[in-house]
């Protein structure tokens, strides 16, 4: 995948001086200012979670910045389950 490219990236927390494997390539997410919002649920309604994100983001004057956004699904995941939770973030920056 390129940079500014839509597409949908798995990977995994490493040191920063791990091997990346054959086939496999590294991506270091920048540094920055992110908006944060725990989506609760199944999986399957993840997108009024982020609807609900970006629409918070024009109330409090931000916007989205660059491309970056990721989840981070930890033991709380329990994919369709009613009390499935992961963490949503997105780069933002100030409007105006």
């Amino acid at each position: 995948m390129k940079r500014n490219e839509h597409g949908y990236l798995a990977g995994v927390e490493t040191s920063i001086h791990s091997e990346v494997p054959e086939g496999m390539y590294s991506y270091k997410i920048p540094a920055g200012k992110y908006a944060m919002v725990t989506h609760k649920g199944p999986l399957g309604k993840i997108n009024e979670t982020f609807e609900g994100l970006i629409s918070w983001l024009g109330t409090n004057n931000y916007e989205q910045f660059d491309v970056v956004c990721f989840e981070v699904y930890d033991h709380r995941y329990k994919g369709e389950d009613n009390e499935s939770e992961f963490d949503m973030f997105i780069q933002i920056k100030s409007v105006g």
